[in-house]
């Protein structure tokens, strides 16, 4: 399991990620790579694959959760939409970076 310590849109810095609210794991079921992200609001999860250092999850689902929290429920959006653009993956030095476009999140490892 990872957690969050930065993340950024663009060339903003993204403080919600910095504060630990993303949680990111991949798994294997029977057979299938599976990626599960949980947010303020709700768990995502989908298929993945890896190809060299890309990773790219499809048909992503929301589990049944929820928050009434305007700025969380924007969070749980914005992170939907940055998983289902191809991410590249670098390690280094303990801290896990995915990179689509613009856009960044780190994690280390719990």
């Amino acid at each position: 399991m990872y957690t969050s310590v930065s993340g950024t849109a663009g060339d903003k810095d993204l403080p919600w990620v910095a504060s630990g609210s993303l949680k990111a794991s991949m798994h294997t079921v029977n057979g299938q790579l599976m990626l599960g992200v949980r947010t303020e609001c709700a768990p995502l999860s989908g298929l993945a694959t890896i190809t060299g250092s890309t990773l790219t999850a499809k048909d992503i689902v929301t589990g049944a959760s929820g928050c009434t929290d305007v700025n969380a429920g924007e969070h749980h959006l914005w992170v939907t939409d940055f998983l289902k653009r191809p991410i590249e993956m670098t390690l280094s030095q303990g801290t896990l970076t995915w990179k689509s476009g613009a856009d960044s999140l780190s994690f280390q490892s719990e």
